[in-house]
């Protein structure tokens, strides 16, 4: 794949697994959010979540449907602790190797995001960090947020792979004529699409460093 020049990353279960402490600890500020903030009441939050997320594809819009202020939300939400997150020297060396211009992706806060990278000390080590700020707070997979990831760092789709962790954000991609590679266990379904099915993010750098 010599002809690619963009590599997107997206963050949480992608660069690093995702444990669920850390899934938990979003979930309840979350919640906290919603009750103590938006005064947003709930016989079971998890459900009401669950909806939102289907339905938008985060929480983000529907902050924003209720008046609340998405910026506010996802700089409270996204504030938690990511001390579990382990450092991959295997990971840091391959992508120090490749010569790619290289993107984070995410759906979570530019605070987060930070966070995350210094635990995995890869500071600096991409061009662009596109949070769902960046986004205008339109998130994953919304059409809308990766058409304004290609204007804003003016990406030609040809030349530029996508790498998730989930289905449903890399179909948008694929639609667009992004190349996509799906990091995954074996569990989910209807991924025919996907160009590349990888195991972890150490096999799917290796798709692009030079032999």
């Amino acid at each position: 794949m010599k002809h690619i020049r963009n590599l997107v990353f997206d963050l949480d279960g992608t660069l690093y697994p995702e444990t669920d402490e850390i899934k938990q600890r979003f979930l309840d500020k979350m919640v906290e959010y919603f009750r103590d903030e938006m005064g947003i009441i709930a016989d079971d939050y998890m459900v009401l979540i669950a909806e939102w997320r289907k339905k938008h594809g985060s929480c983000t819009p529907a902050v924003a449907e209720y008046g609340g202020d998405p910026k506010a939300y996802m700089n409270y939400a996204g504030d938690v602790d990511v001390s579990d997150v382990e450092y991959n020297d295997e990971l840091k060396k391959k992508l120090e190797r490749l010569s790619h211009r290289k993107i984070i992706y995410t759906n979570g806060s530019m605070k987060h995001t930070i966070d995350v990278l210094e635990r995995l000390r890869l500071n600096g080590m991409f061009d662009e960090l596109y949070t769902i700020g960046e986004a205008d707070y339109v998130p994953k997979p919304n059409m809308a947020s990766y058409k304004m990831l290609l204007e804003k760092y003016n990406l030609n789709p040809d030349e530029t792979v996508l790498i998730e962790d989930r289905v449903k954000n890399l179909q948008p991609a694929k639609e667009l004529g992004i190349k996509t590679v799906l990091i995954t266990d074996g569990g989910e379904k209807d991924v025919s699409f996907c160009d590349y099915i990888v195991k972890d993010i150490i096999e799917a750098v290796d798709l692009f460093l030079e032999q």
